[in-house]
């Protein structure tokens, strides 16, 4: 996996020596016999997570690779549990912890993620409660997937589906029935004036299917009262489809936009190539060379990168540039990029907006008005890498390794960037963009535009469903919210 082999492994050899002190922590696991192949995961484990880490200081002391057979358990006594904010009682984990680390015995699986590969129907889903003294609800869609198998049924944003195999769905049987390979969909509408769902005589098969996720959604430029406007919905940073990311801003370029929305409402973060290489296209050109990301390791290895004469205090910072980011040989790092000079952009988020997609947010206030709308947004201030284990090569840990700063040194926002223009998302309204002969325009996007024209407060062309109905937006995969380091 050499796309995504940390570089600071292939290039470094050295054992960190720290005087830091380890939080106290009991772990009442005696030495057991266990196998070969687990023995060596867990000293893998272990190793990597004490040079790596980036709260190395909280892996307890006493840690013993002799202790459990199952390297999966091992792993998360490695992690950092947090003291500060909302704490989340099924995980054991405070908002400033870490979620976020995990252990694969499918490196192939993870390689696919990263690259946008994943078995799937298509489409992401809203619940909405169906208000009928039942705990039923309809399942309304967020956004589909060019060429999946929910758009080659004929689903877009705002469709309904009421049951599955015949069956309402409900929070007792969502996860079951969604996770089939192949169900039947019975379709259903809302009415607005009554502000309920409907049931069709409608019904429709879907497949999951390997599938290719193209982050690039929609790309639109529109003609506002002469100021042309640029608007992206960008769904994940995937670093194999920056050729096509650039393109576009190519496109921007040449149609003279001077405006920019950017949509990452359901943006969990990916690659932090791709998110330099898009904050490079959008920043004002004076601002081309200058610090976006600054990284910031554990105190060991902090202090062994400053003081290297191979790296430096250079090493840790990463630049806006006109050339694009990546790795050796992905045909993309080097290439030009345009840049659209602009003083602001707006960035639509809300809770599922996390990691790379907050790093943007970040790394550009520094030099640039960046308008927040929607909701607030997740709150991850810290990047992974993918470590593999050289003998049993299926297993791999994608450990947090640093938080992320900006010019100004400032870092920490586990609390997420509040919207500075509320406004809730709601599919059932209808797709994204503009309908230039209806004159609909989705109310996110709404929001941006009429600030862009200072109209906010003078005109709404939508009216707010009612809180009877219930928004509950149905999980997301459990690899969502991951920020990849992966610039050799």
């Amino acid at each position: 996996m050499s796309n995504f082999k940390y570089y600071i492994i292939s290039l470094l050899a050295f054992t960190l020596f720290t005087t830091s002190c380890h939080k106290d922590k009991d772990i009442d696991n005696p030495p057991v016999e266990i196998n070969e192949e687990a023995l060596n995961v867990n000293t893998f484990i272990l190793e990597n997570m004490n040079d790596y880490y980036l709260w190395t200081d909280n892996i307890p002391d006493d840690l013993d690779p002799k202790s459990t057979e199952n390297s999966i358990e091992f792993f998360e006594q490695t992690r950092y549990r947090g003291d500060t904010g909302e704490y989340d009682a099924e995980t054991g984990i405070y908002k400033n912890g870490d979620p976020w680390s995990f252990i694969t015995d499918d490196l192939q699986g993870l390689i696919d993620y990263f690259n946008g590969v994943r078995k799937s129907t298509g489409y992401y889903l809203y619940a909405y409660s169906l208000n009928d003294g039942t705990d039923n609800f309809a399942l309304v869609v967020a956004y589909v997937y060019a060429n999946s198998p929910a758009s080659e049924a004929g689903l877009k944003r705002g469709s309904v589906i009421m049951k599955i195999d015949g069956e309402y769905v409900n929070q007792y049987n969502a996860n079951e029935l969604l996770s089939r390979e192949s169900y039947d969909i019975t379709l259903g509408s809302f009415d607005f004036i009554n502000e309920k769902f409907d049931l069709l005589d409608e019904t429709k098969t879907i497949t999951s299917v390997e599938l290719n996720t193209n982050p690039i959604i929609k790309s639109e430029v529109y003609d506002i009262n002469g100021t042309k406007v640029a608007y992206l919905l960008y769904n994940s940073f995937i670093h194999n489809y920056d050729n096509e990311l650039i393109a576009e801003f190519e496109k921007y370029k040449s149609e003279g936009v001077t405006e920019l929305v950017l949509d990452f409402r359901y943006n969990g973060g990916g690659s932090v190539a791709s998110a330099i290489n898009i904050a490079s296209m959008i920043a004002p050109q004076n601002a081309i060379g200058s610090v976006f990301l600054k990284k910031m390791y554990n105190e060991g290895l902090q202090n062994f990168l400053i003081n290297s004469p191979d790296y430096g205090q250079e090493f840790l910072e990463d630049n806006l540039s006109s050339s694009a980011y990546g790795y050796e040989d992905d045909g993309i790092v080097g290439s030009a990029m345009p840049n659209l000079d602009l003083n602001r952009v707006y960035v639509i988020g809300q809770e599922g907006t996390a990691s790379a997609s907050e790093l943007v947010i970040n790394g550009l206030i520094p030099y640039m008005n960046v308008i927040t709308v929607g909701d607030r947004t997740h709150g991850k201030y810290v990047a992974s890498i993918t470590i593999e284990n050289e003998k049993y090569t299926n297993w791999a840990i994608q450990p947090i390794v640093f938080k992320s700063a900006n010019a100004n040194d400032e870092t920490d926002y586990w609390d997420g960037f509040e919207a500075q223009l509320a406004v809730e998302d709601h599919p059932i309204y209808g797709d994204f963009g503009v309908n230039i002969l209806s004159g609909y325009v989705e109310p996110m996007l709404y929001t941006a535009l009429s600030d862009i024209e200072g109209t906010l407060a003078k005109k709404q062309l939508f009216s707010p469903v009612s809180n009877t109905v219930v928004k509950m937006p149905v999980e997301k995969a459990n690899l969502s919210q991951t920020m990849v380091y992966d610039i050799k």
